[in-house]
């Protein structure tokens, strides 16, 4: 009777511990998914580090139910690039035209610093660096939206690394709109002020 009961004991507290653990992950969820309380939940889980970093990436293949998917993304979105979480640069380029405004208006005649709040994917990216940059510019070797080639385009130019200058001249040579060539442009001048 007592091995029975001990059993269930340790039954019980086996299936609470994950439960409990899932709880707490879509409270999390819920948290990211809406604006009033994604900024607290970010920097919840930027403090803690890595911690949480394997749940948000199991989030790019599986994003819980219920939850508004645009809001979560944001979030995760802020997440990987204060940690710099390569394993994110695949999700991040995925979304990255991802806007946090919302907005019918593009981004791309405001400054530098506009864009990055408003794109939080491309903000990220640019975090994150060289790597990011190798993966953008593979990634741009297949169709694009519009709208996605020019935020490559900007992050590549923002990040600066010297491997991208073929990239940088062939985007502003082969521009179609004057916005994607200053962009361009814009990465080259950076790279050619750090020789």
């Amino acid at each position: 009777m007592i091995v029975q009961a001990l059993a269930l004991v340790v039954t019980i507290a086996g299936i609470a511990v994950p439960f409990q653990q899932d709880l707490t992950d879509l409270i999390l969820a819920v948290r990211f998914g809406k604006k009033s309380t994604r900024p607290d939940a970010v920097a919840e889980v930027v403090a803690a580090g890595s911690e949480k970093v394997p749940l948000l990436l199991s989030w790019t293949r599986n994003p819980p139910g219920g939850v508004d998917r645009r809001q979560l993304y944001l979030g995760m979105a802020d997440v990987f690039g204060e940690l710099r979480t390569k394993q994110a640069i695949p999700f991040l380029i995925e979304n990255i035209s991802l806007d946090q405004a919302f907005m019918l208006n593009p981004p791309w005649l405001k400054s530098a610093q506009a864009v990055k709040a408003r794109l939080p994917c491309v903000a990220a990216l640019i975090r994150i660096g060289p790597e990011a940059s190798d993966a953008l510019i593979r990634a741009a070797e297949e169709p694009m939206e519009r709208s996605d080639w020019l935020a490559v385009v900007f992050t590549v130019a923002q990040i600066g690394d010297p491997g991208a200058r073929d990239f940088l001249t062939s985007a502003a040579a082969k521009a179609k709109t004057g916005v994607e060539r200053a962009r361009a442009e814009e990465g080259l001048k950076r790279l050619d002020e750090r020789r």
